[in-house]
């Protein structure tokens, strides 16, 4: 039985090769005795590779959400993309 509630915020993308190899595979484990909530910051990426990361973590019960990943403005790309996550936790 799940008994405790995690949540996962990564500036890596799950369909980025680290995010993938590390952090995936630590929250499937996780998930076995856990309800996870994971929010990520996703790089455009290729359909194939992001549908399989999707069926992963929907295998598992992760739940995910995640916002396309910007660094277009520096400091203030990332400044922002922290918010928007924060304004999603409320």
């Amino acid at each position: 039985m799940k008994t405790n509630s995690c949540l996962y915020i990564s500036m890596t993308g799950m369909t980025e090769a680290l995010g993938e190899s590390q952090v995936v595979q630590y929250i499937v484990e996780l998930a076995k005795e856990n309800h996870i909530f994971l929010l990520s910051f996703e790089k455009p990426t290729d359909t194939q590779k992001f549908t399989h990361i999707k069926n992963k973590l929907q295998q598992a019960g992760i739940t995910w959400r995640y916002f396309t990943y910007s660094n277009r403005f520096g400091l203030m790309s990332t400044a922002w993309q922290i918010s928007r996550a924060l304004m999603l936790l409320k």
